[in-house]
């Protein structure tokens, strides 16, 4: 049986279960204020213990994302060879208390650093799925999450072009690009 795939617009953020109250930033953009609580990635070690690690995992598409050591020295990241980037998420629904639409909020599983990023992040790195991972990370009938441990194993999927920036939010680049190499 093939199972479903839904492409959908959602917010990057994990929020807690009590009040969501989503709040202007620039740009019209948004954030979510909660009581206590508020997330944009889900540590691998915690993912298991969510409902949403068994029937709600999504990929997050990416072009590029920037890592930096405790707000210092950012590096925008991306793919060498100009391919996309599939990060591992999960995704949850509610409604937004304002407007009473169905919103989708995903949050992208971060695993342990690895040794090619230990310079620019060492705490940790977004778990990037293989592309021949797609079909069973979305997979709702695979929800004994055992058959997806070996996903938990943190890796760099292919050479990374690194550009120290300016700043997280701004990605202007101050220094020449270089390679890190995936075979590290």
């Amino acid at each position: 049986m093939r199972s479903t795939v839904m492409a959908s617009r959602s917010r990057w953020s994990w929020p807690g279960n009590w009040s969501l109250d989503p709040q202007p930033l620039f740009g019209g953009a948004f954030f979510l204020s909660c009581l206590g609580y508020f997330s944009v990635n889900t540590r691998y070690y915690k993912v298991g213990k969510k409902p949403e690690y068994r029937h709600r995992r999504c990929i997050v598409p990416a072009t590029f994302f920037v890592e930096s050591q405790d707000g210092k020295n950012p590096h925008l990241l991306e793919p060498a060879d100009g391919r996309a980037i599939a990060f591992g998420g999960i995704y949850k629904e509610w409604t937004d208390k304002v407007t009473g639409e169905i919103v989708y909020s995903a949050s992208i599983i971060t695993l342990p650093g690895i040794k090619p990023l230990e310079n620019i992040h060492r705490k940790s790195v977004p778990m990037w799925l293989p592309e021949e991972a797609y079909e069973k990370w979305l997979s709702p009938e695979v929800t004994n999450t055992y058959e997806l441990d070996y996903l938990l194993e943190p890796a760099l999927r292919c050479d990374l072009k690194a550009t120290l920036v300016d700043k997280t939010y701004s990605k202007k680049p101050i220094s020449n690009p270089y390679i890190l190499s995936s075979a590290s």
